[in-house]
């Protein structure tokens, strides 16, 4: 055995494996349309009028164009914002601000679920607290 031609032995093999690999690619691409076809055939057999089916004319509308044209001159133009929903104008929560001091959620703010007590210390507060006294 002999090492002489070693050195260039991988870029070789290398671009001889993506050359298989395109021409592969092309026999493929090239063949497609005709499996495409032999297995529409053989789904015929198989399966009577499936291939009629498969490219049928489509059928006309029954409707007028000229009916469509006159719903369509009936809606308002698309650059033309929306009218405001009714009762819009009205404030939700009758002009006070419920975030602000004294608005509409400081009465809930007072009360402390708690007592004063604070749940995440150990003994501090909670159900067992209150059991133990």
């Amino acid at each position: 055995m002999s090492s002489d031609g070693g050195a260039g032995r991988g870029p070789t093999q290398i671009a001889s494996v993506l050359i298989f690999a395109g021409l592969l690619l092309t026999l493929v691409v090239s063949i497609a349309p005709n499996v495409n076809t032999v297995v529409v055939e053989i789904a015929e057999v198989m399966w009577p009028g499936y291939a009629s089916e498969l490219r049928g004319d489509p059928e006309p509308p029954d409707c007028s164009v000229e009916e469509l044209d006159e719903k369509l001159a009936a809606c308002p133009p698309e650059d033309v914002a929306p009218a405001p929903a009714p009762g819009a104008d009205e404030d939700p929560f009758g002009g006070a601000n419920p975030f602000e001091d004294g608005g509409g959620g400081a009465e809930a703010e007072d009360e402390d679920p708690f007592g004063g007590a604070n749940p995440f210390e150990d003994g501090g507060g909670g159900a067992e607290a209150e059991d133990e006294d």
